[in-house]
């Protein structure tokens, strides 16, 4: 009977054992599952950060495209008027426009650098080269061949 008692003993203590070291796996699964956690919720606080930086810069695109829009419409405007009025809107034009000051000193532009290959460059041919003895003297075996 103290045998039969000392067998169920070890066996309590190693399944305490085990118990143990399942409930301390369990406890380091949930730690490293937490810092995960963490770091996705740190990931999702950046994006939604960044989100809001773009909504906002596409709010101030957006009012400077409404901005433009309106100015062509108003130049649009301005146009028609000129149309209808063609000895007016000459001189308004002109009136409207300033002409440039011209830059002292520069007088002409220089013209852009040229692209690509540059040119082929030939040597000139020499007049008084003298022809080799060779090239004016007739093969011997042509005579022959008839």
């Amino acid at each position: 009977m103290v045998q039969t008692l000392q067998t169920k003993i070890g066996h309590n203590e190693l399944t305490k054992t085990e118990a143990l070291a399942a409930s301390k796996h369990d406890r380091e699964v949930v730690v490293t599952l937490r810092e995960e956690l963490a770091t996705v919720t740190e990931q999702c606080q950046a994006a939604e950060h960044r989100i809001d930086e773009i909504e906002a810069e596409l709010r101030i695109l957006r009012d400077e495209l409404a901005s433009e829009r309106r100015q062509r419409r108003q130049m649009e405007r301005k146009l028609e008027e000129a149309a209808e009025e063609p000895e007016h809107a000459v001189t308004r034009i002109y009136a409207e426009r300033r002409t440039p000051e011209p830059v002292r000193g520069v007088t002409e532009m220089a013209p852009p650098a040229r692209r690509g290959r540059p040119p082929l460059v030939r040597p000139e041919p020499v007049e008084d080269a003298e022809p080799v003895k060779w090239w004016l003297t007739p093969p011997k075996g042509a005579a022959k061949r008839r």
